[in-house]
């Protein structure tokens, strides 16, 4: 590798960070965000090229901020971004209103999806309870 701070696009080319990345990655957009919890039960999630970890800033091991996609599943450590930004024609957008908006839609889904389906007993699991307290099940 070169012995700059940005590698060459030579060197790039051979980077062992690339794993097929420029089918799904070419040409999108991202935003620079603080990492959160977007999903129940995770806890970080890591670099789609170096595999760096983001997480909450008591997490210790990992960074609290980074380049996310929209959905915030896919995240880029800065390094990274800056040495693929431009083999792969990526573009930085603000984090606006609708953006926010529907990353707390994301988390309200995600949160109902729990209440609905792990948070509270199943119509199958209130039924047998039902039945058990009426003696009509073992």
């Amino acid at each position: 590798m070169s012995t700059g701070a940005t590698p060459s696009p030579q060197d790039l080319e051979n980077d062992w960070r690339l794993r097929g990345q420029l089918r799904y990655l070419k040409g999108k957009t991202w935003y620079w965000k603080k990492w959160s919890q977007s999903r129940p039960g995770w806890d970080h999630d890591h670099c789609e090229f170096c595999w760096q970890k983001f997480c909450n800033d008591n997490c210790g091991e990992g960074v609290p901020e980074g380049y996310a996609d929209r959905s915030e599943y896919t995240w880029l450590c800065k390094k990274c971004f800056a040495d693929f930004a431009q083999m792969f024609a990526w573009q930085v957008a603000k984090v606006d209103a609708g953006v926010r908006l529907s990353m707390v839609w994301k988390r309200l889904c995600w949160k109902v999806k729990d209440f609905v389906s792990g948070g509270f007993a199943s119509r199958r699991a209130r039924r047998k309870m039902k039945e058990r307290e009426k003696g009509e099940v073992a």
